[in-house]
């Protein structure tokens, strides 16, 4: 546990000079209580009654102002905030979903070899941040800048021709959304 202002804890000196004095204040009570009359008369009256009860309340006091003071000084525990510089890059994979990506020219097909393509690259990434935009007529952000891996894999496996409906090659779109 650290304290964010751990200059308020001085003030926690002053509970033991508080005490002293709440002390000497008593001893003087009871001598002038004394003086008054006999300890016996004095018990007979109820003077001594409540003792008991003023040092539970003085106990609760000096609790109390612990507490305060501790509190005052902000403690603080758990999870730290650390300024981490992270070196990676941001890739951004352009994946063009036309119908000529269906083509069987490249076993199995073009756009299956683009899927391993971006599923090789993401395999040797480390630290760095992918996104993958797709594109035929139109282009649309399909997964944005994560580091995680897992997800990317994921939206790389729903890829198929269909998945841009508007039909054509835009192939300018696509790097405007990847920009």
């Amino acid at each position: 546990m650290r304290f964010a202002r751990p200059e308020w804890l001085h003030l926690l000196w002053l509970l033991p000079a508080l005490a002293i004095f709440f002390a000497v204040t008593a001893r003087r009570a009871r001598q002038e209580l004394a003086r008054f009359g006999s300890p016996e008369l004095l018990a007979r009256a109820g003077a001594g009654v409540a003792v008991g009860l003023r040092r539970l309340k003085l106990v609760l006091l000096f609790t109390g102002l612990a507490l305060v003071i501790t509190a005052l000084a902000q403690p603080q525990w758990g999870a730290t905030r650390e300024k981490i510089e992270r070196k990676g890059v941001e890739v951004v994979a352009v994946l063009d979903t036309s119908l000529s990506m269906n083509a069987t020219d490249v076993a199995p097909s073009r756009l299956h070899k683009a899927k391993q393509a971006i599923l090789q690259l993401i395999e040797i990434m480390q630290g760095d941040s992918i996104a993958i935009v797709v594109f035929a007529g139109e282009a649309f952000t399909l997964c944005p800048l994560t580091l995680d891996y897992n997800a990317a894999r994921m939206f790389v496996d729903i890829i198929d021709a269909e998945i841009v409906l508007d039909p054509g090659i835009n192939i300018a779109s696509g790097l405007r959304e990847a920009a």
